[in-house]
């Protein structure tokens, strides 16, 4: 595993403890391990620091040299985002409602921005993808895996992430950080009682169980989180 020098929980690390990541990188991409037009999912429940590490993973990568791309979900291009106000502030959508919604400002944002990126040989970096609808409404909301799975292939043309990550924090700790953090606006899907939470977690970790996904310790030094996901990336085949 890649060593982090450890520095006060943050992600800005200084030159030298970087570089290690960035040459990891970069060789990775030399030796045909990451190619262009990958993508990397990066999930999570709420608070779990999915902004901060595709931040840093997408500075890694571009002072590594390599051409790269930060998505969010959902959002990303102007309709998108406007299908996240409605989603986000509209409790008395039905999970099935939600679901299409989510599939729907997918498919636009591939349309847009990812699928560009990629025939640009762009490294695209996803802040949420598929994998957060088959939780929040396959699994939790009861719409179903393999509906959900079914919808969201269709909506996205068949592109799926090549490695996703799940960021896991106890639901508690998480929500911590989100009622601590005075400049982080809430909304309707943060305020949900602690069970919806912990369901959303054994969600994640039944997928990560299946192979879907590669569970991350977010319960720790941001600079470790960094350290693993970087690791399994440059070993990714």
């Amino acid at each position: 595993m890649l060593q982090a020098e450890h520095k006060n929980g943050a992600y800005g690390m200084v030159d030298e403890t970087k570089r290690p990541f960035e040459e990891a990188l970069a060789k990775a991409w030399h030796n045909g391990i990451l190619k262009p037009g990958t993508i990397i999912a990066v999930e999570g429940g709420e608070g779990a620091g999915k902004g901060e590490a595709t931040a840093s993973l997408l500075s890694l990568l571009e002072h590594a040299g390599l051409p790269a791309e930060l998505l969010r979900e959902p959002g990303g291009c102007r309709s998108s985002e406007r299908i996240r106000e409605l989603i986000l502030e509209d409790p008395s959508l039905v999970p099935q409602a939600e679901m299409l919604l989510f599939a729907a400002s997918r498919a636009q944002l591939i349309s847009e921005k990812i699928q560009p990126a990629i025939n640009a040989g762009e490294v695209v970096i996803l802040d949420r993808y598929v994998w957060s609808s088959v939780v929040y409404q396959g699994i939790v909301g009861g719409v179903g895996i393999d509906q959900v799975i079914e919808i969201n292939r269709f909506a996205c043309g068949g592109l799926w992430p090549d490695i996703s990550f799940f960021l896991d924090i106890e639901p508690r700790k998480g929500l911590e950080r989100i009622w601590s953090d005075k400049s982080r606006e809430t909304n309707r899907i943060d305020e949900k009682d602690i069970g919806f939470h912990e369901q959303v977690r054994e969600g994640y970790l039944s997928l990560v169980e299946r192979g879907d996904m590669i569970r991350i310790d977010a319960d720790r030094d941001r600079s470790y989180i960094l350290s693993d996901i970087v690791t399994s990336i440059v070993k990714h085949r």
